[in-house]
């Protein structure tokens, strides 16, 4: 009993969709048929008889926009993203990144010779950087980057505050500053 009632608003459901989409009569049919070819594959992957019901993502949702939309070739389409494909680093991560890289080569040379030295010692020879070795030194520098990070931004900061502080002297009159800028300024 309840196979037919579900059939019923499904077919209402895309009846609905051509009256939103407000085409001619031929468009409305070329429409339904489509979305019963559709009905028709998803039935045959199923193993569903002829009769069975078949619910396509949009039937429970309410009809307030096209739910299938057909692209140039006639397939259906989705959405097309907004903005850039590959978004642009911002200025944190772009530093973050250099720095990360600069530790990791000053920690490799320090570790390399270290090892160079160790090896010289035991009077085997050096066969080179293994993969538990740089393991270590990514751990290694996920400790220090923090705090080096940290520490830069704040002496760039204090450097700024101190350039700006100079400034304001030099602009209200206190501190003598370049003679272009009293020219300018009266």
């Amino acid at each position: 009993m309840a196979q037919p009632d579900t059939a019923a608003q499904g077919d209402k459901m895309d009846s609905n969709a051509t009256q939103v989409l407000g085409e001619s009569k031929h468009a409305m049919e070329q429409w339904d048929k489509l979305v019963e070819g559709v009905r028709a594959v998803l039935r045959k992957a199923k193993g569903l008889p002829e009769d069975g019901v078949v619910t396509l993502p949009g039937d429970t949702l309410p009809v307030k926009y096209v739910r299938y939309a057909l692209n140039n070739k006639g397939m259906l389409a989705t959405g097309k993203q907004h903005g850039r494909r590959k978004p642009h680093w911002n200025k944190r991560k772009l530093a973050l990144k250099s720095l990360s890289i600069e530790l990791f080569r000053r920690e490799f040379v320090a570790y390399e010779s270290a090892m160079r030295e160790a090896y010289a010692k035991e009077g085997k020879e050096f066969d080179g950087m293994h993969e538990g070795d740089i393991k270590l030194l990514a751990v290694r520098i996920n400790l220090i980057l923090p705090g080096e990070f940290n520490a830069r931004r704040t002496a760039a900061r204090v450097a700024a505050r101190n350039r700006q502080r100079t400034a304001r002297r030099v602009n209200f009159g206190l501190l003598p500053g370049s003679a272009d800028r009293r020219a300018h300024a009266a």
